[in-house]
């Protein structure tokens, strides 16, 4: 069991962070200011990662499971909370990309899946969430709560 939630952890990272490690070896920290372009040049996709070619320059690869996991579509997520309504280990064992195309001036991304289902992702986005997901989350970081009540006891 310990093995199955180990090996679903290392399938849902990206498969590598090319922008990251150049930072690193230019003495950037990973996530650092420099503006990053939200558009793609080109894409390259084989069944077990999606090869992102950005504007700027810099190269990510991104396994099926990584990108699924962040599909927004109803499908998917409450659309209110934007909380997933399917677990990763309800994908299937061999989730394999079958497509993907630009759209809308290389912001836009469509990917087709082997399970039949389609994810549609803003590049911009996506991009933000590869260099510093703690700041550009793809789930919103509020959302409409209950008011508390509290209770006198006379109630």
């Amino acid at each position: 069991m310990l093995f199955h939630s180990m090996r679903s952890a290392l399938r849902r990272q990206p498969i590598s962070r090319v922008a990251a490690q150049a930072a690193v070896a230019h003495g950037q920290a990973p996530g650092h200011s420099r503006a990053l372009s939200g558009k793609a040049t080109s894409l390259q996709v084989s069944p077990d990662k999606l090869k992102i070619n950005w504007q700027d320059g810099e190269v990510d690869k991104l396994n099926p499971t990584w990108l699924r996991e962040r599909c927004q579509s109803k499908a998917t997520v409450d659309l209110e909370t934007l909380q997933p309504m399917v677990m990763p280990h309800d994908y299937p064992k061999e989730l394999h990309l079958t497509d993907a195309i630009l759209d809308d001036g290389m912001k836009k991304l469509e990917v087709s899946f082997s399970d039949g289902h389609t994810s549609h992702f803003s590049l911009p986005k996506l991009r933000k969430e590869l260099t510093d997901f703690r700041e550009s989350p793809l789930q919103v970081s509020e959302y409409k709560k209950l008011q508390p009540r509290l209770w006198s006891g006379s109630e």
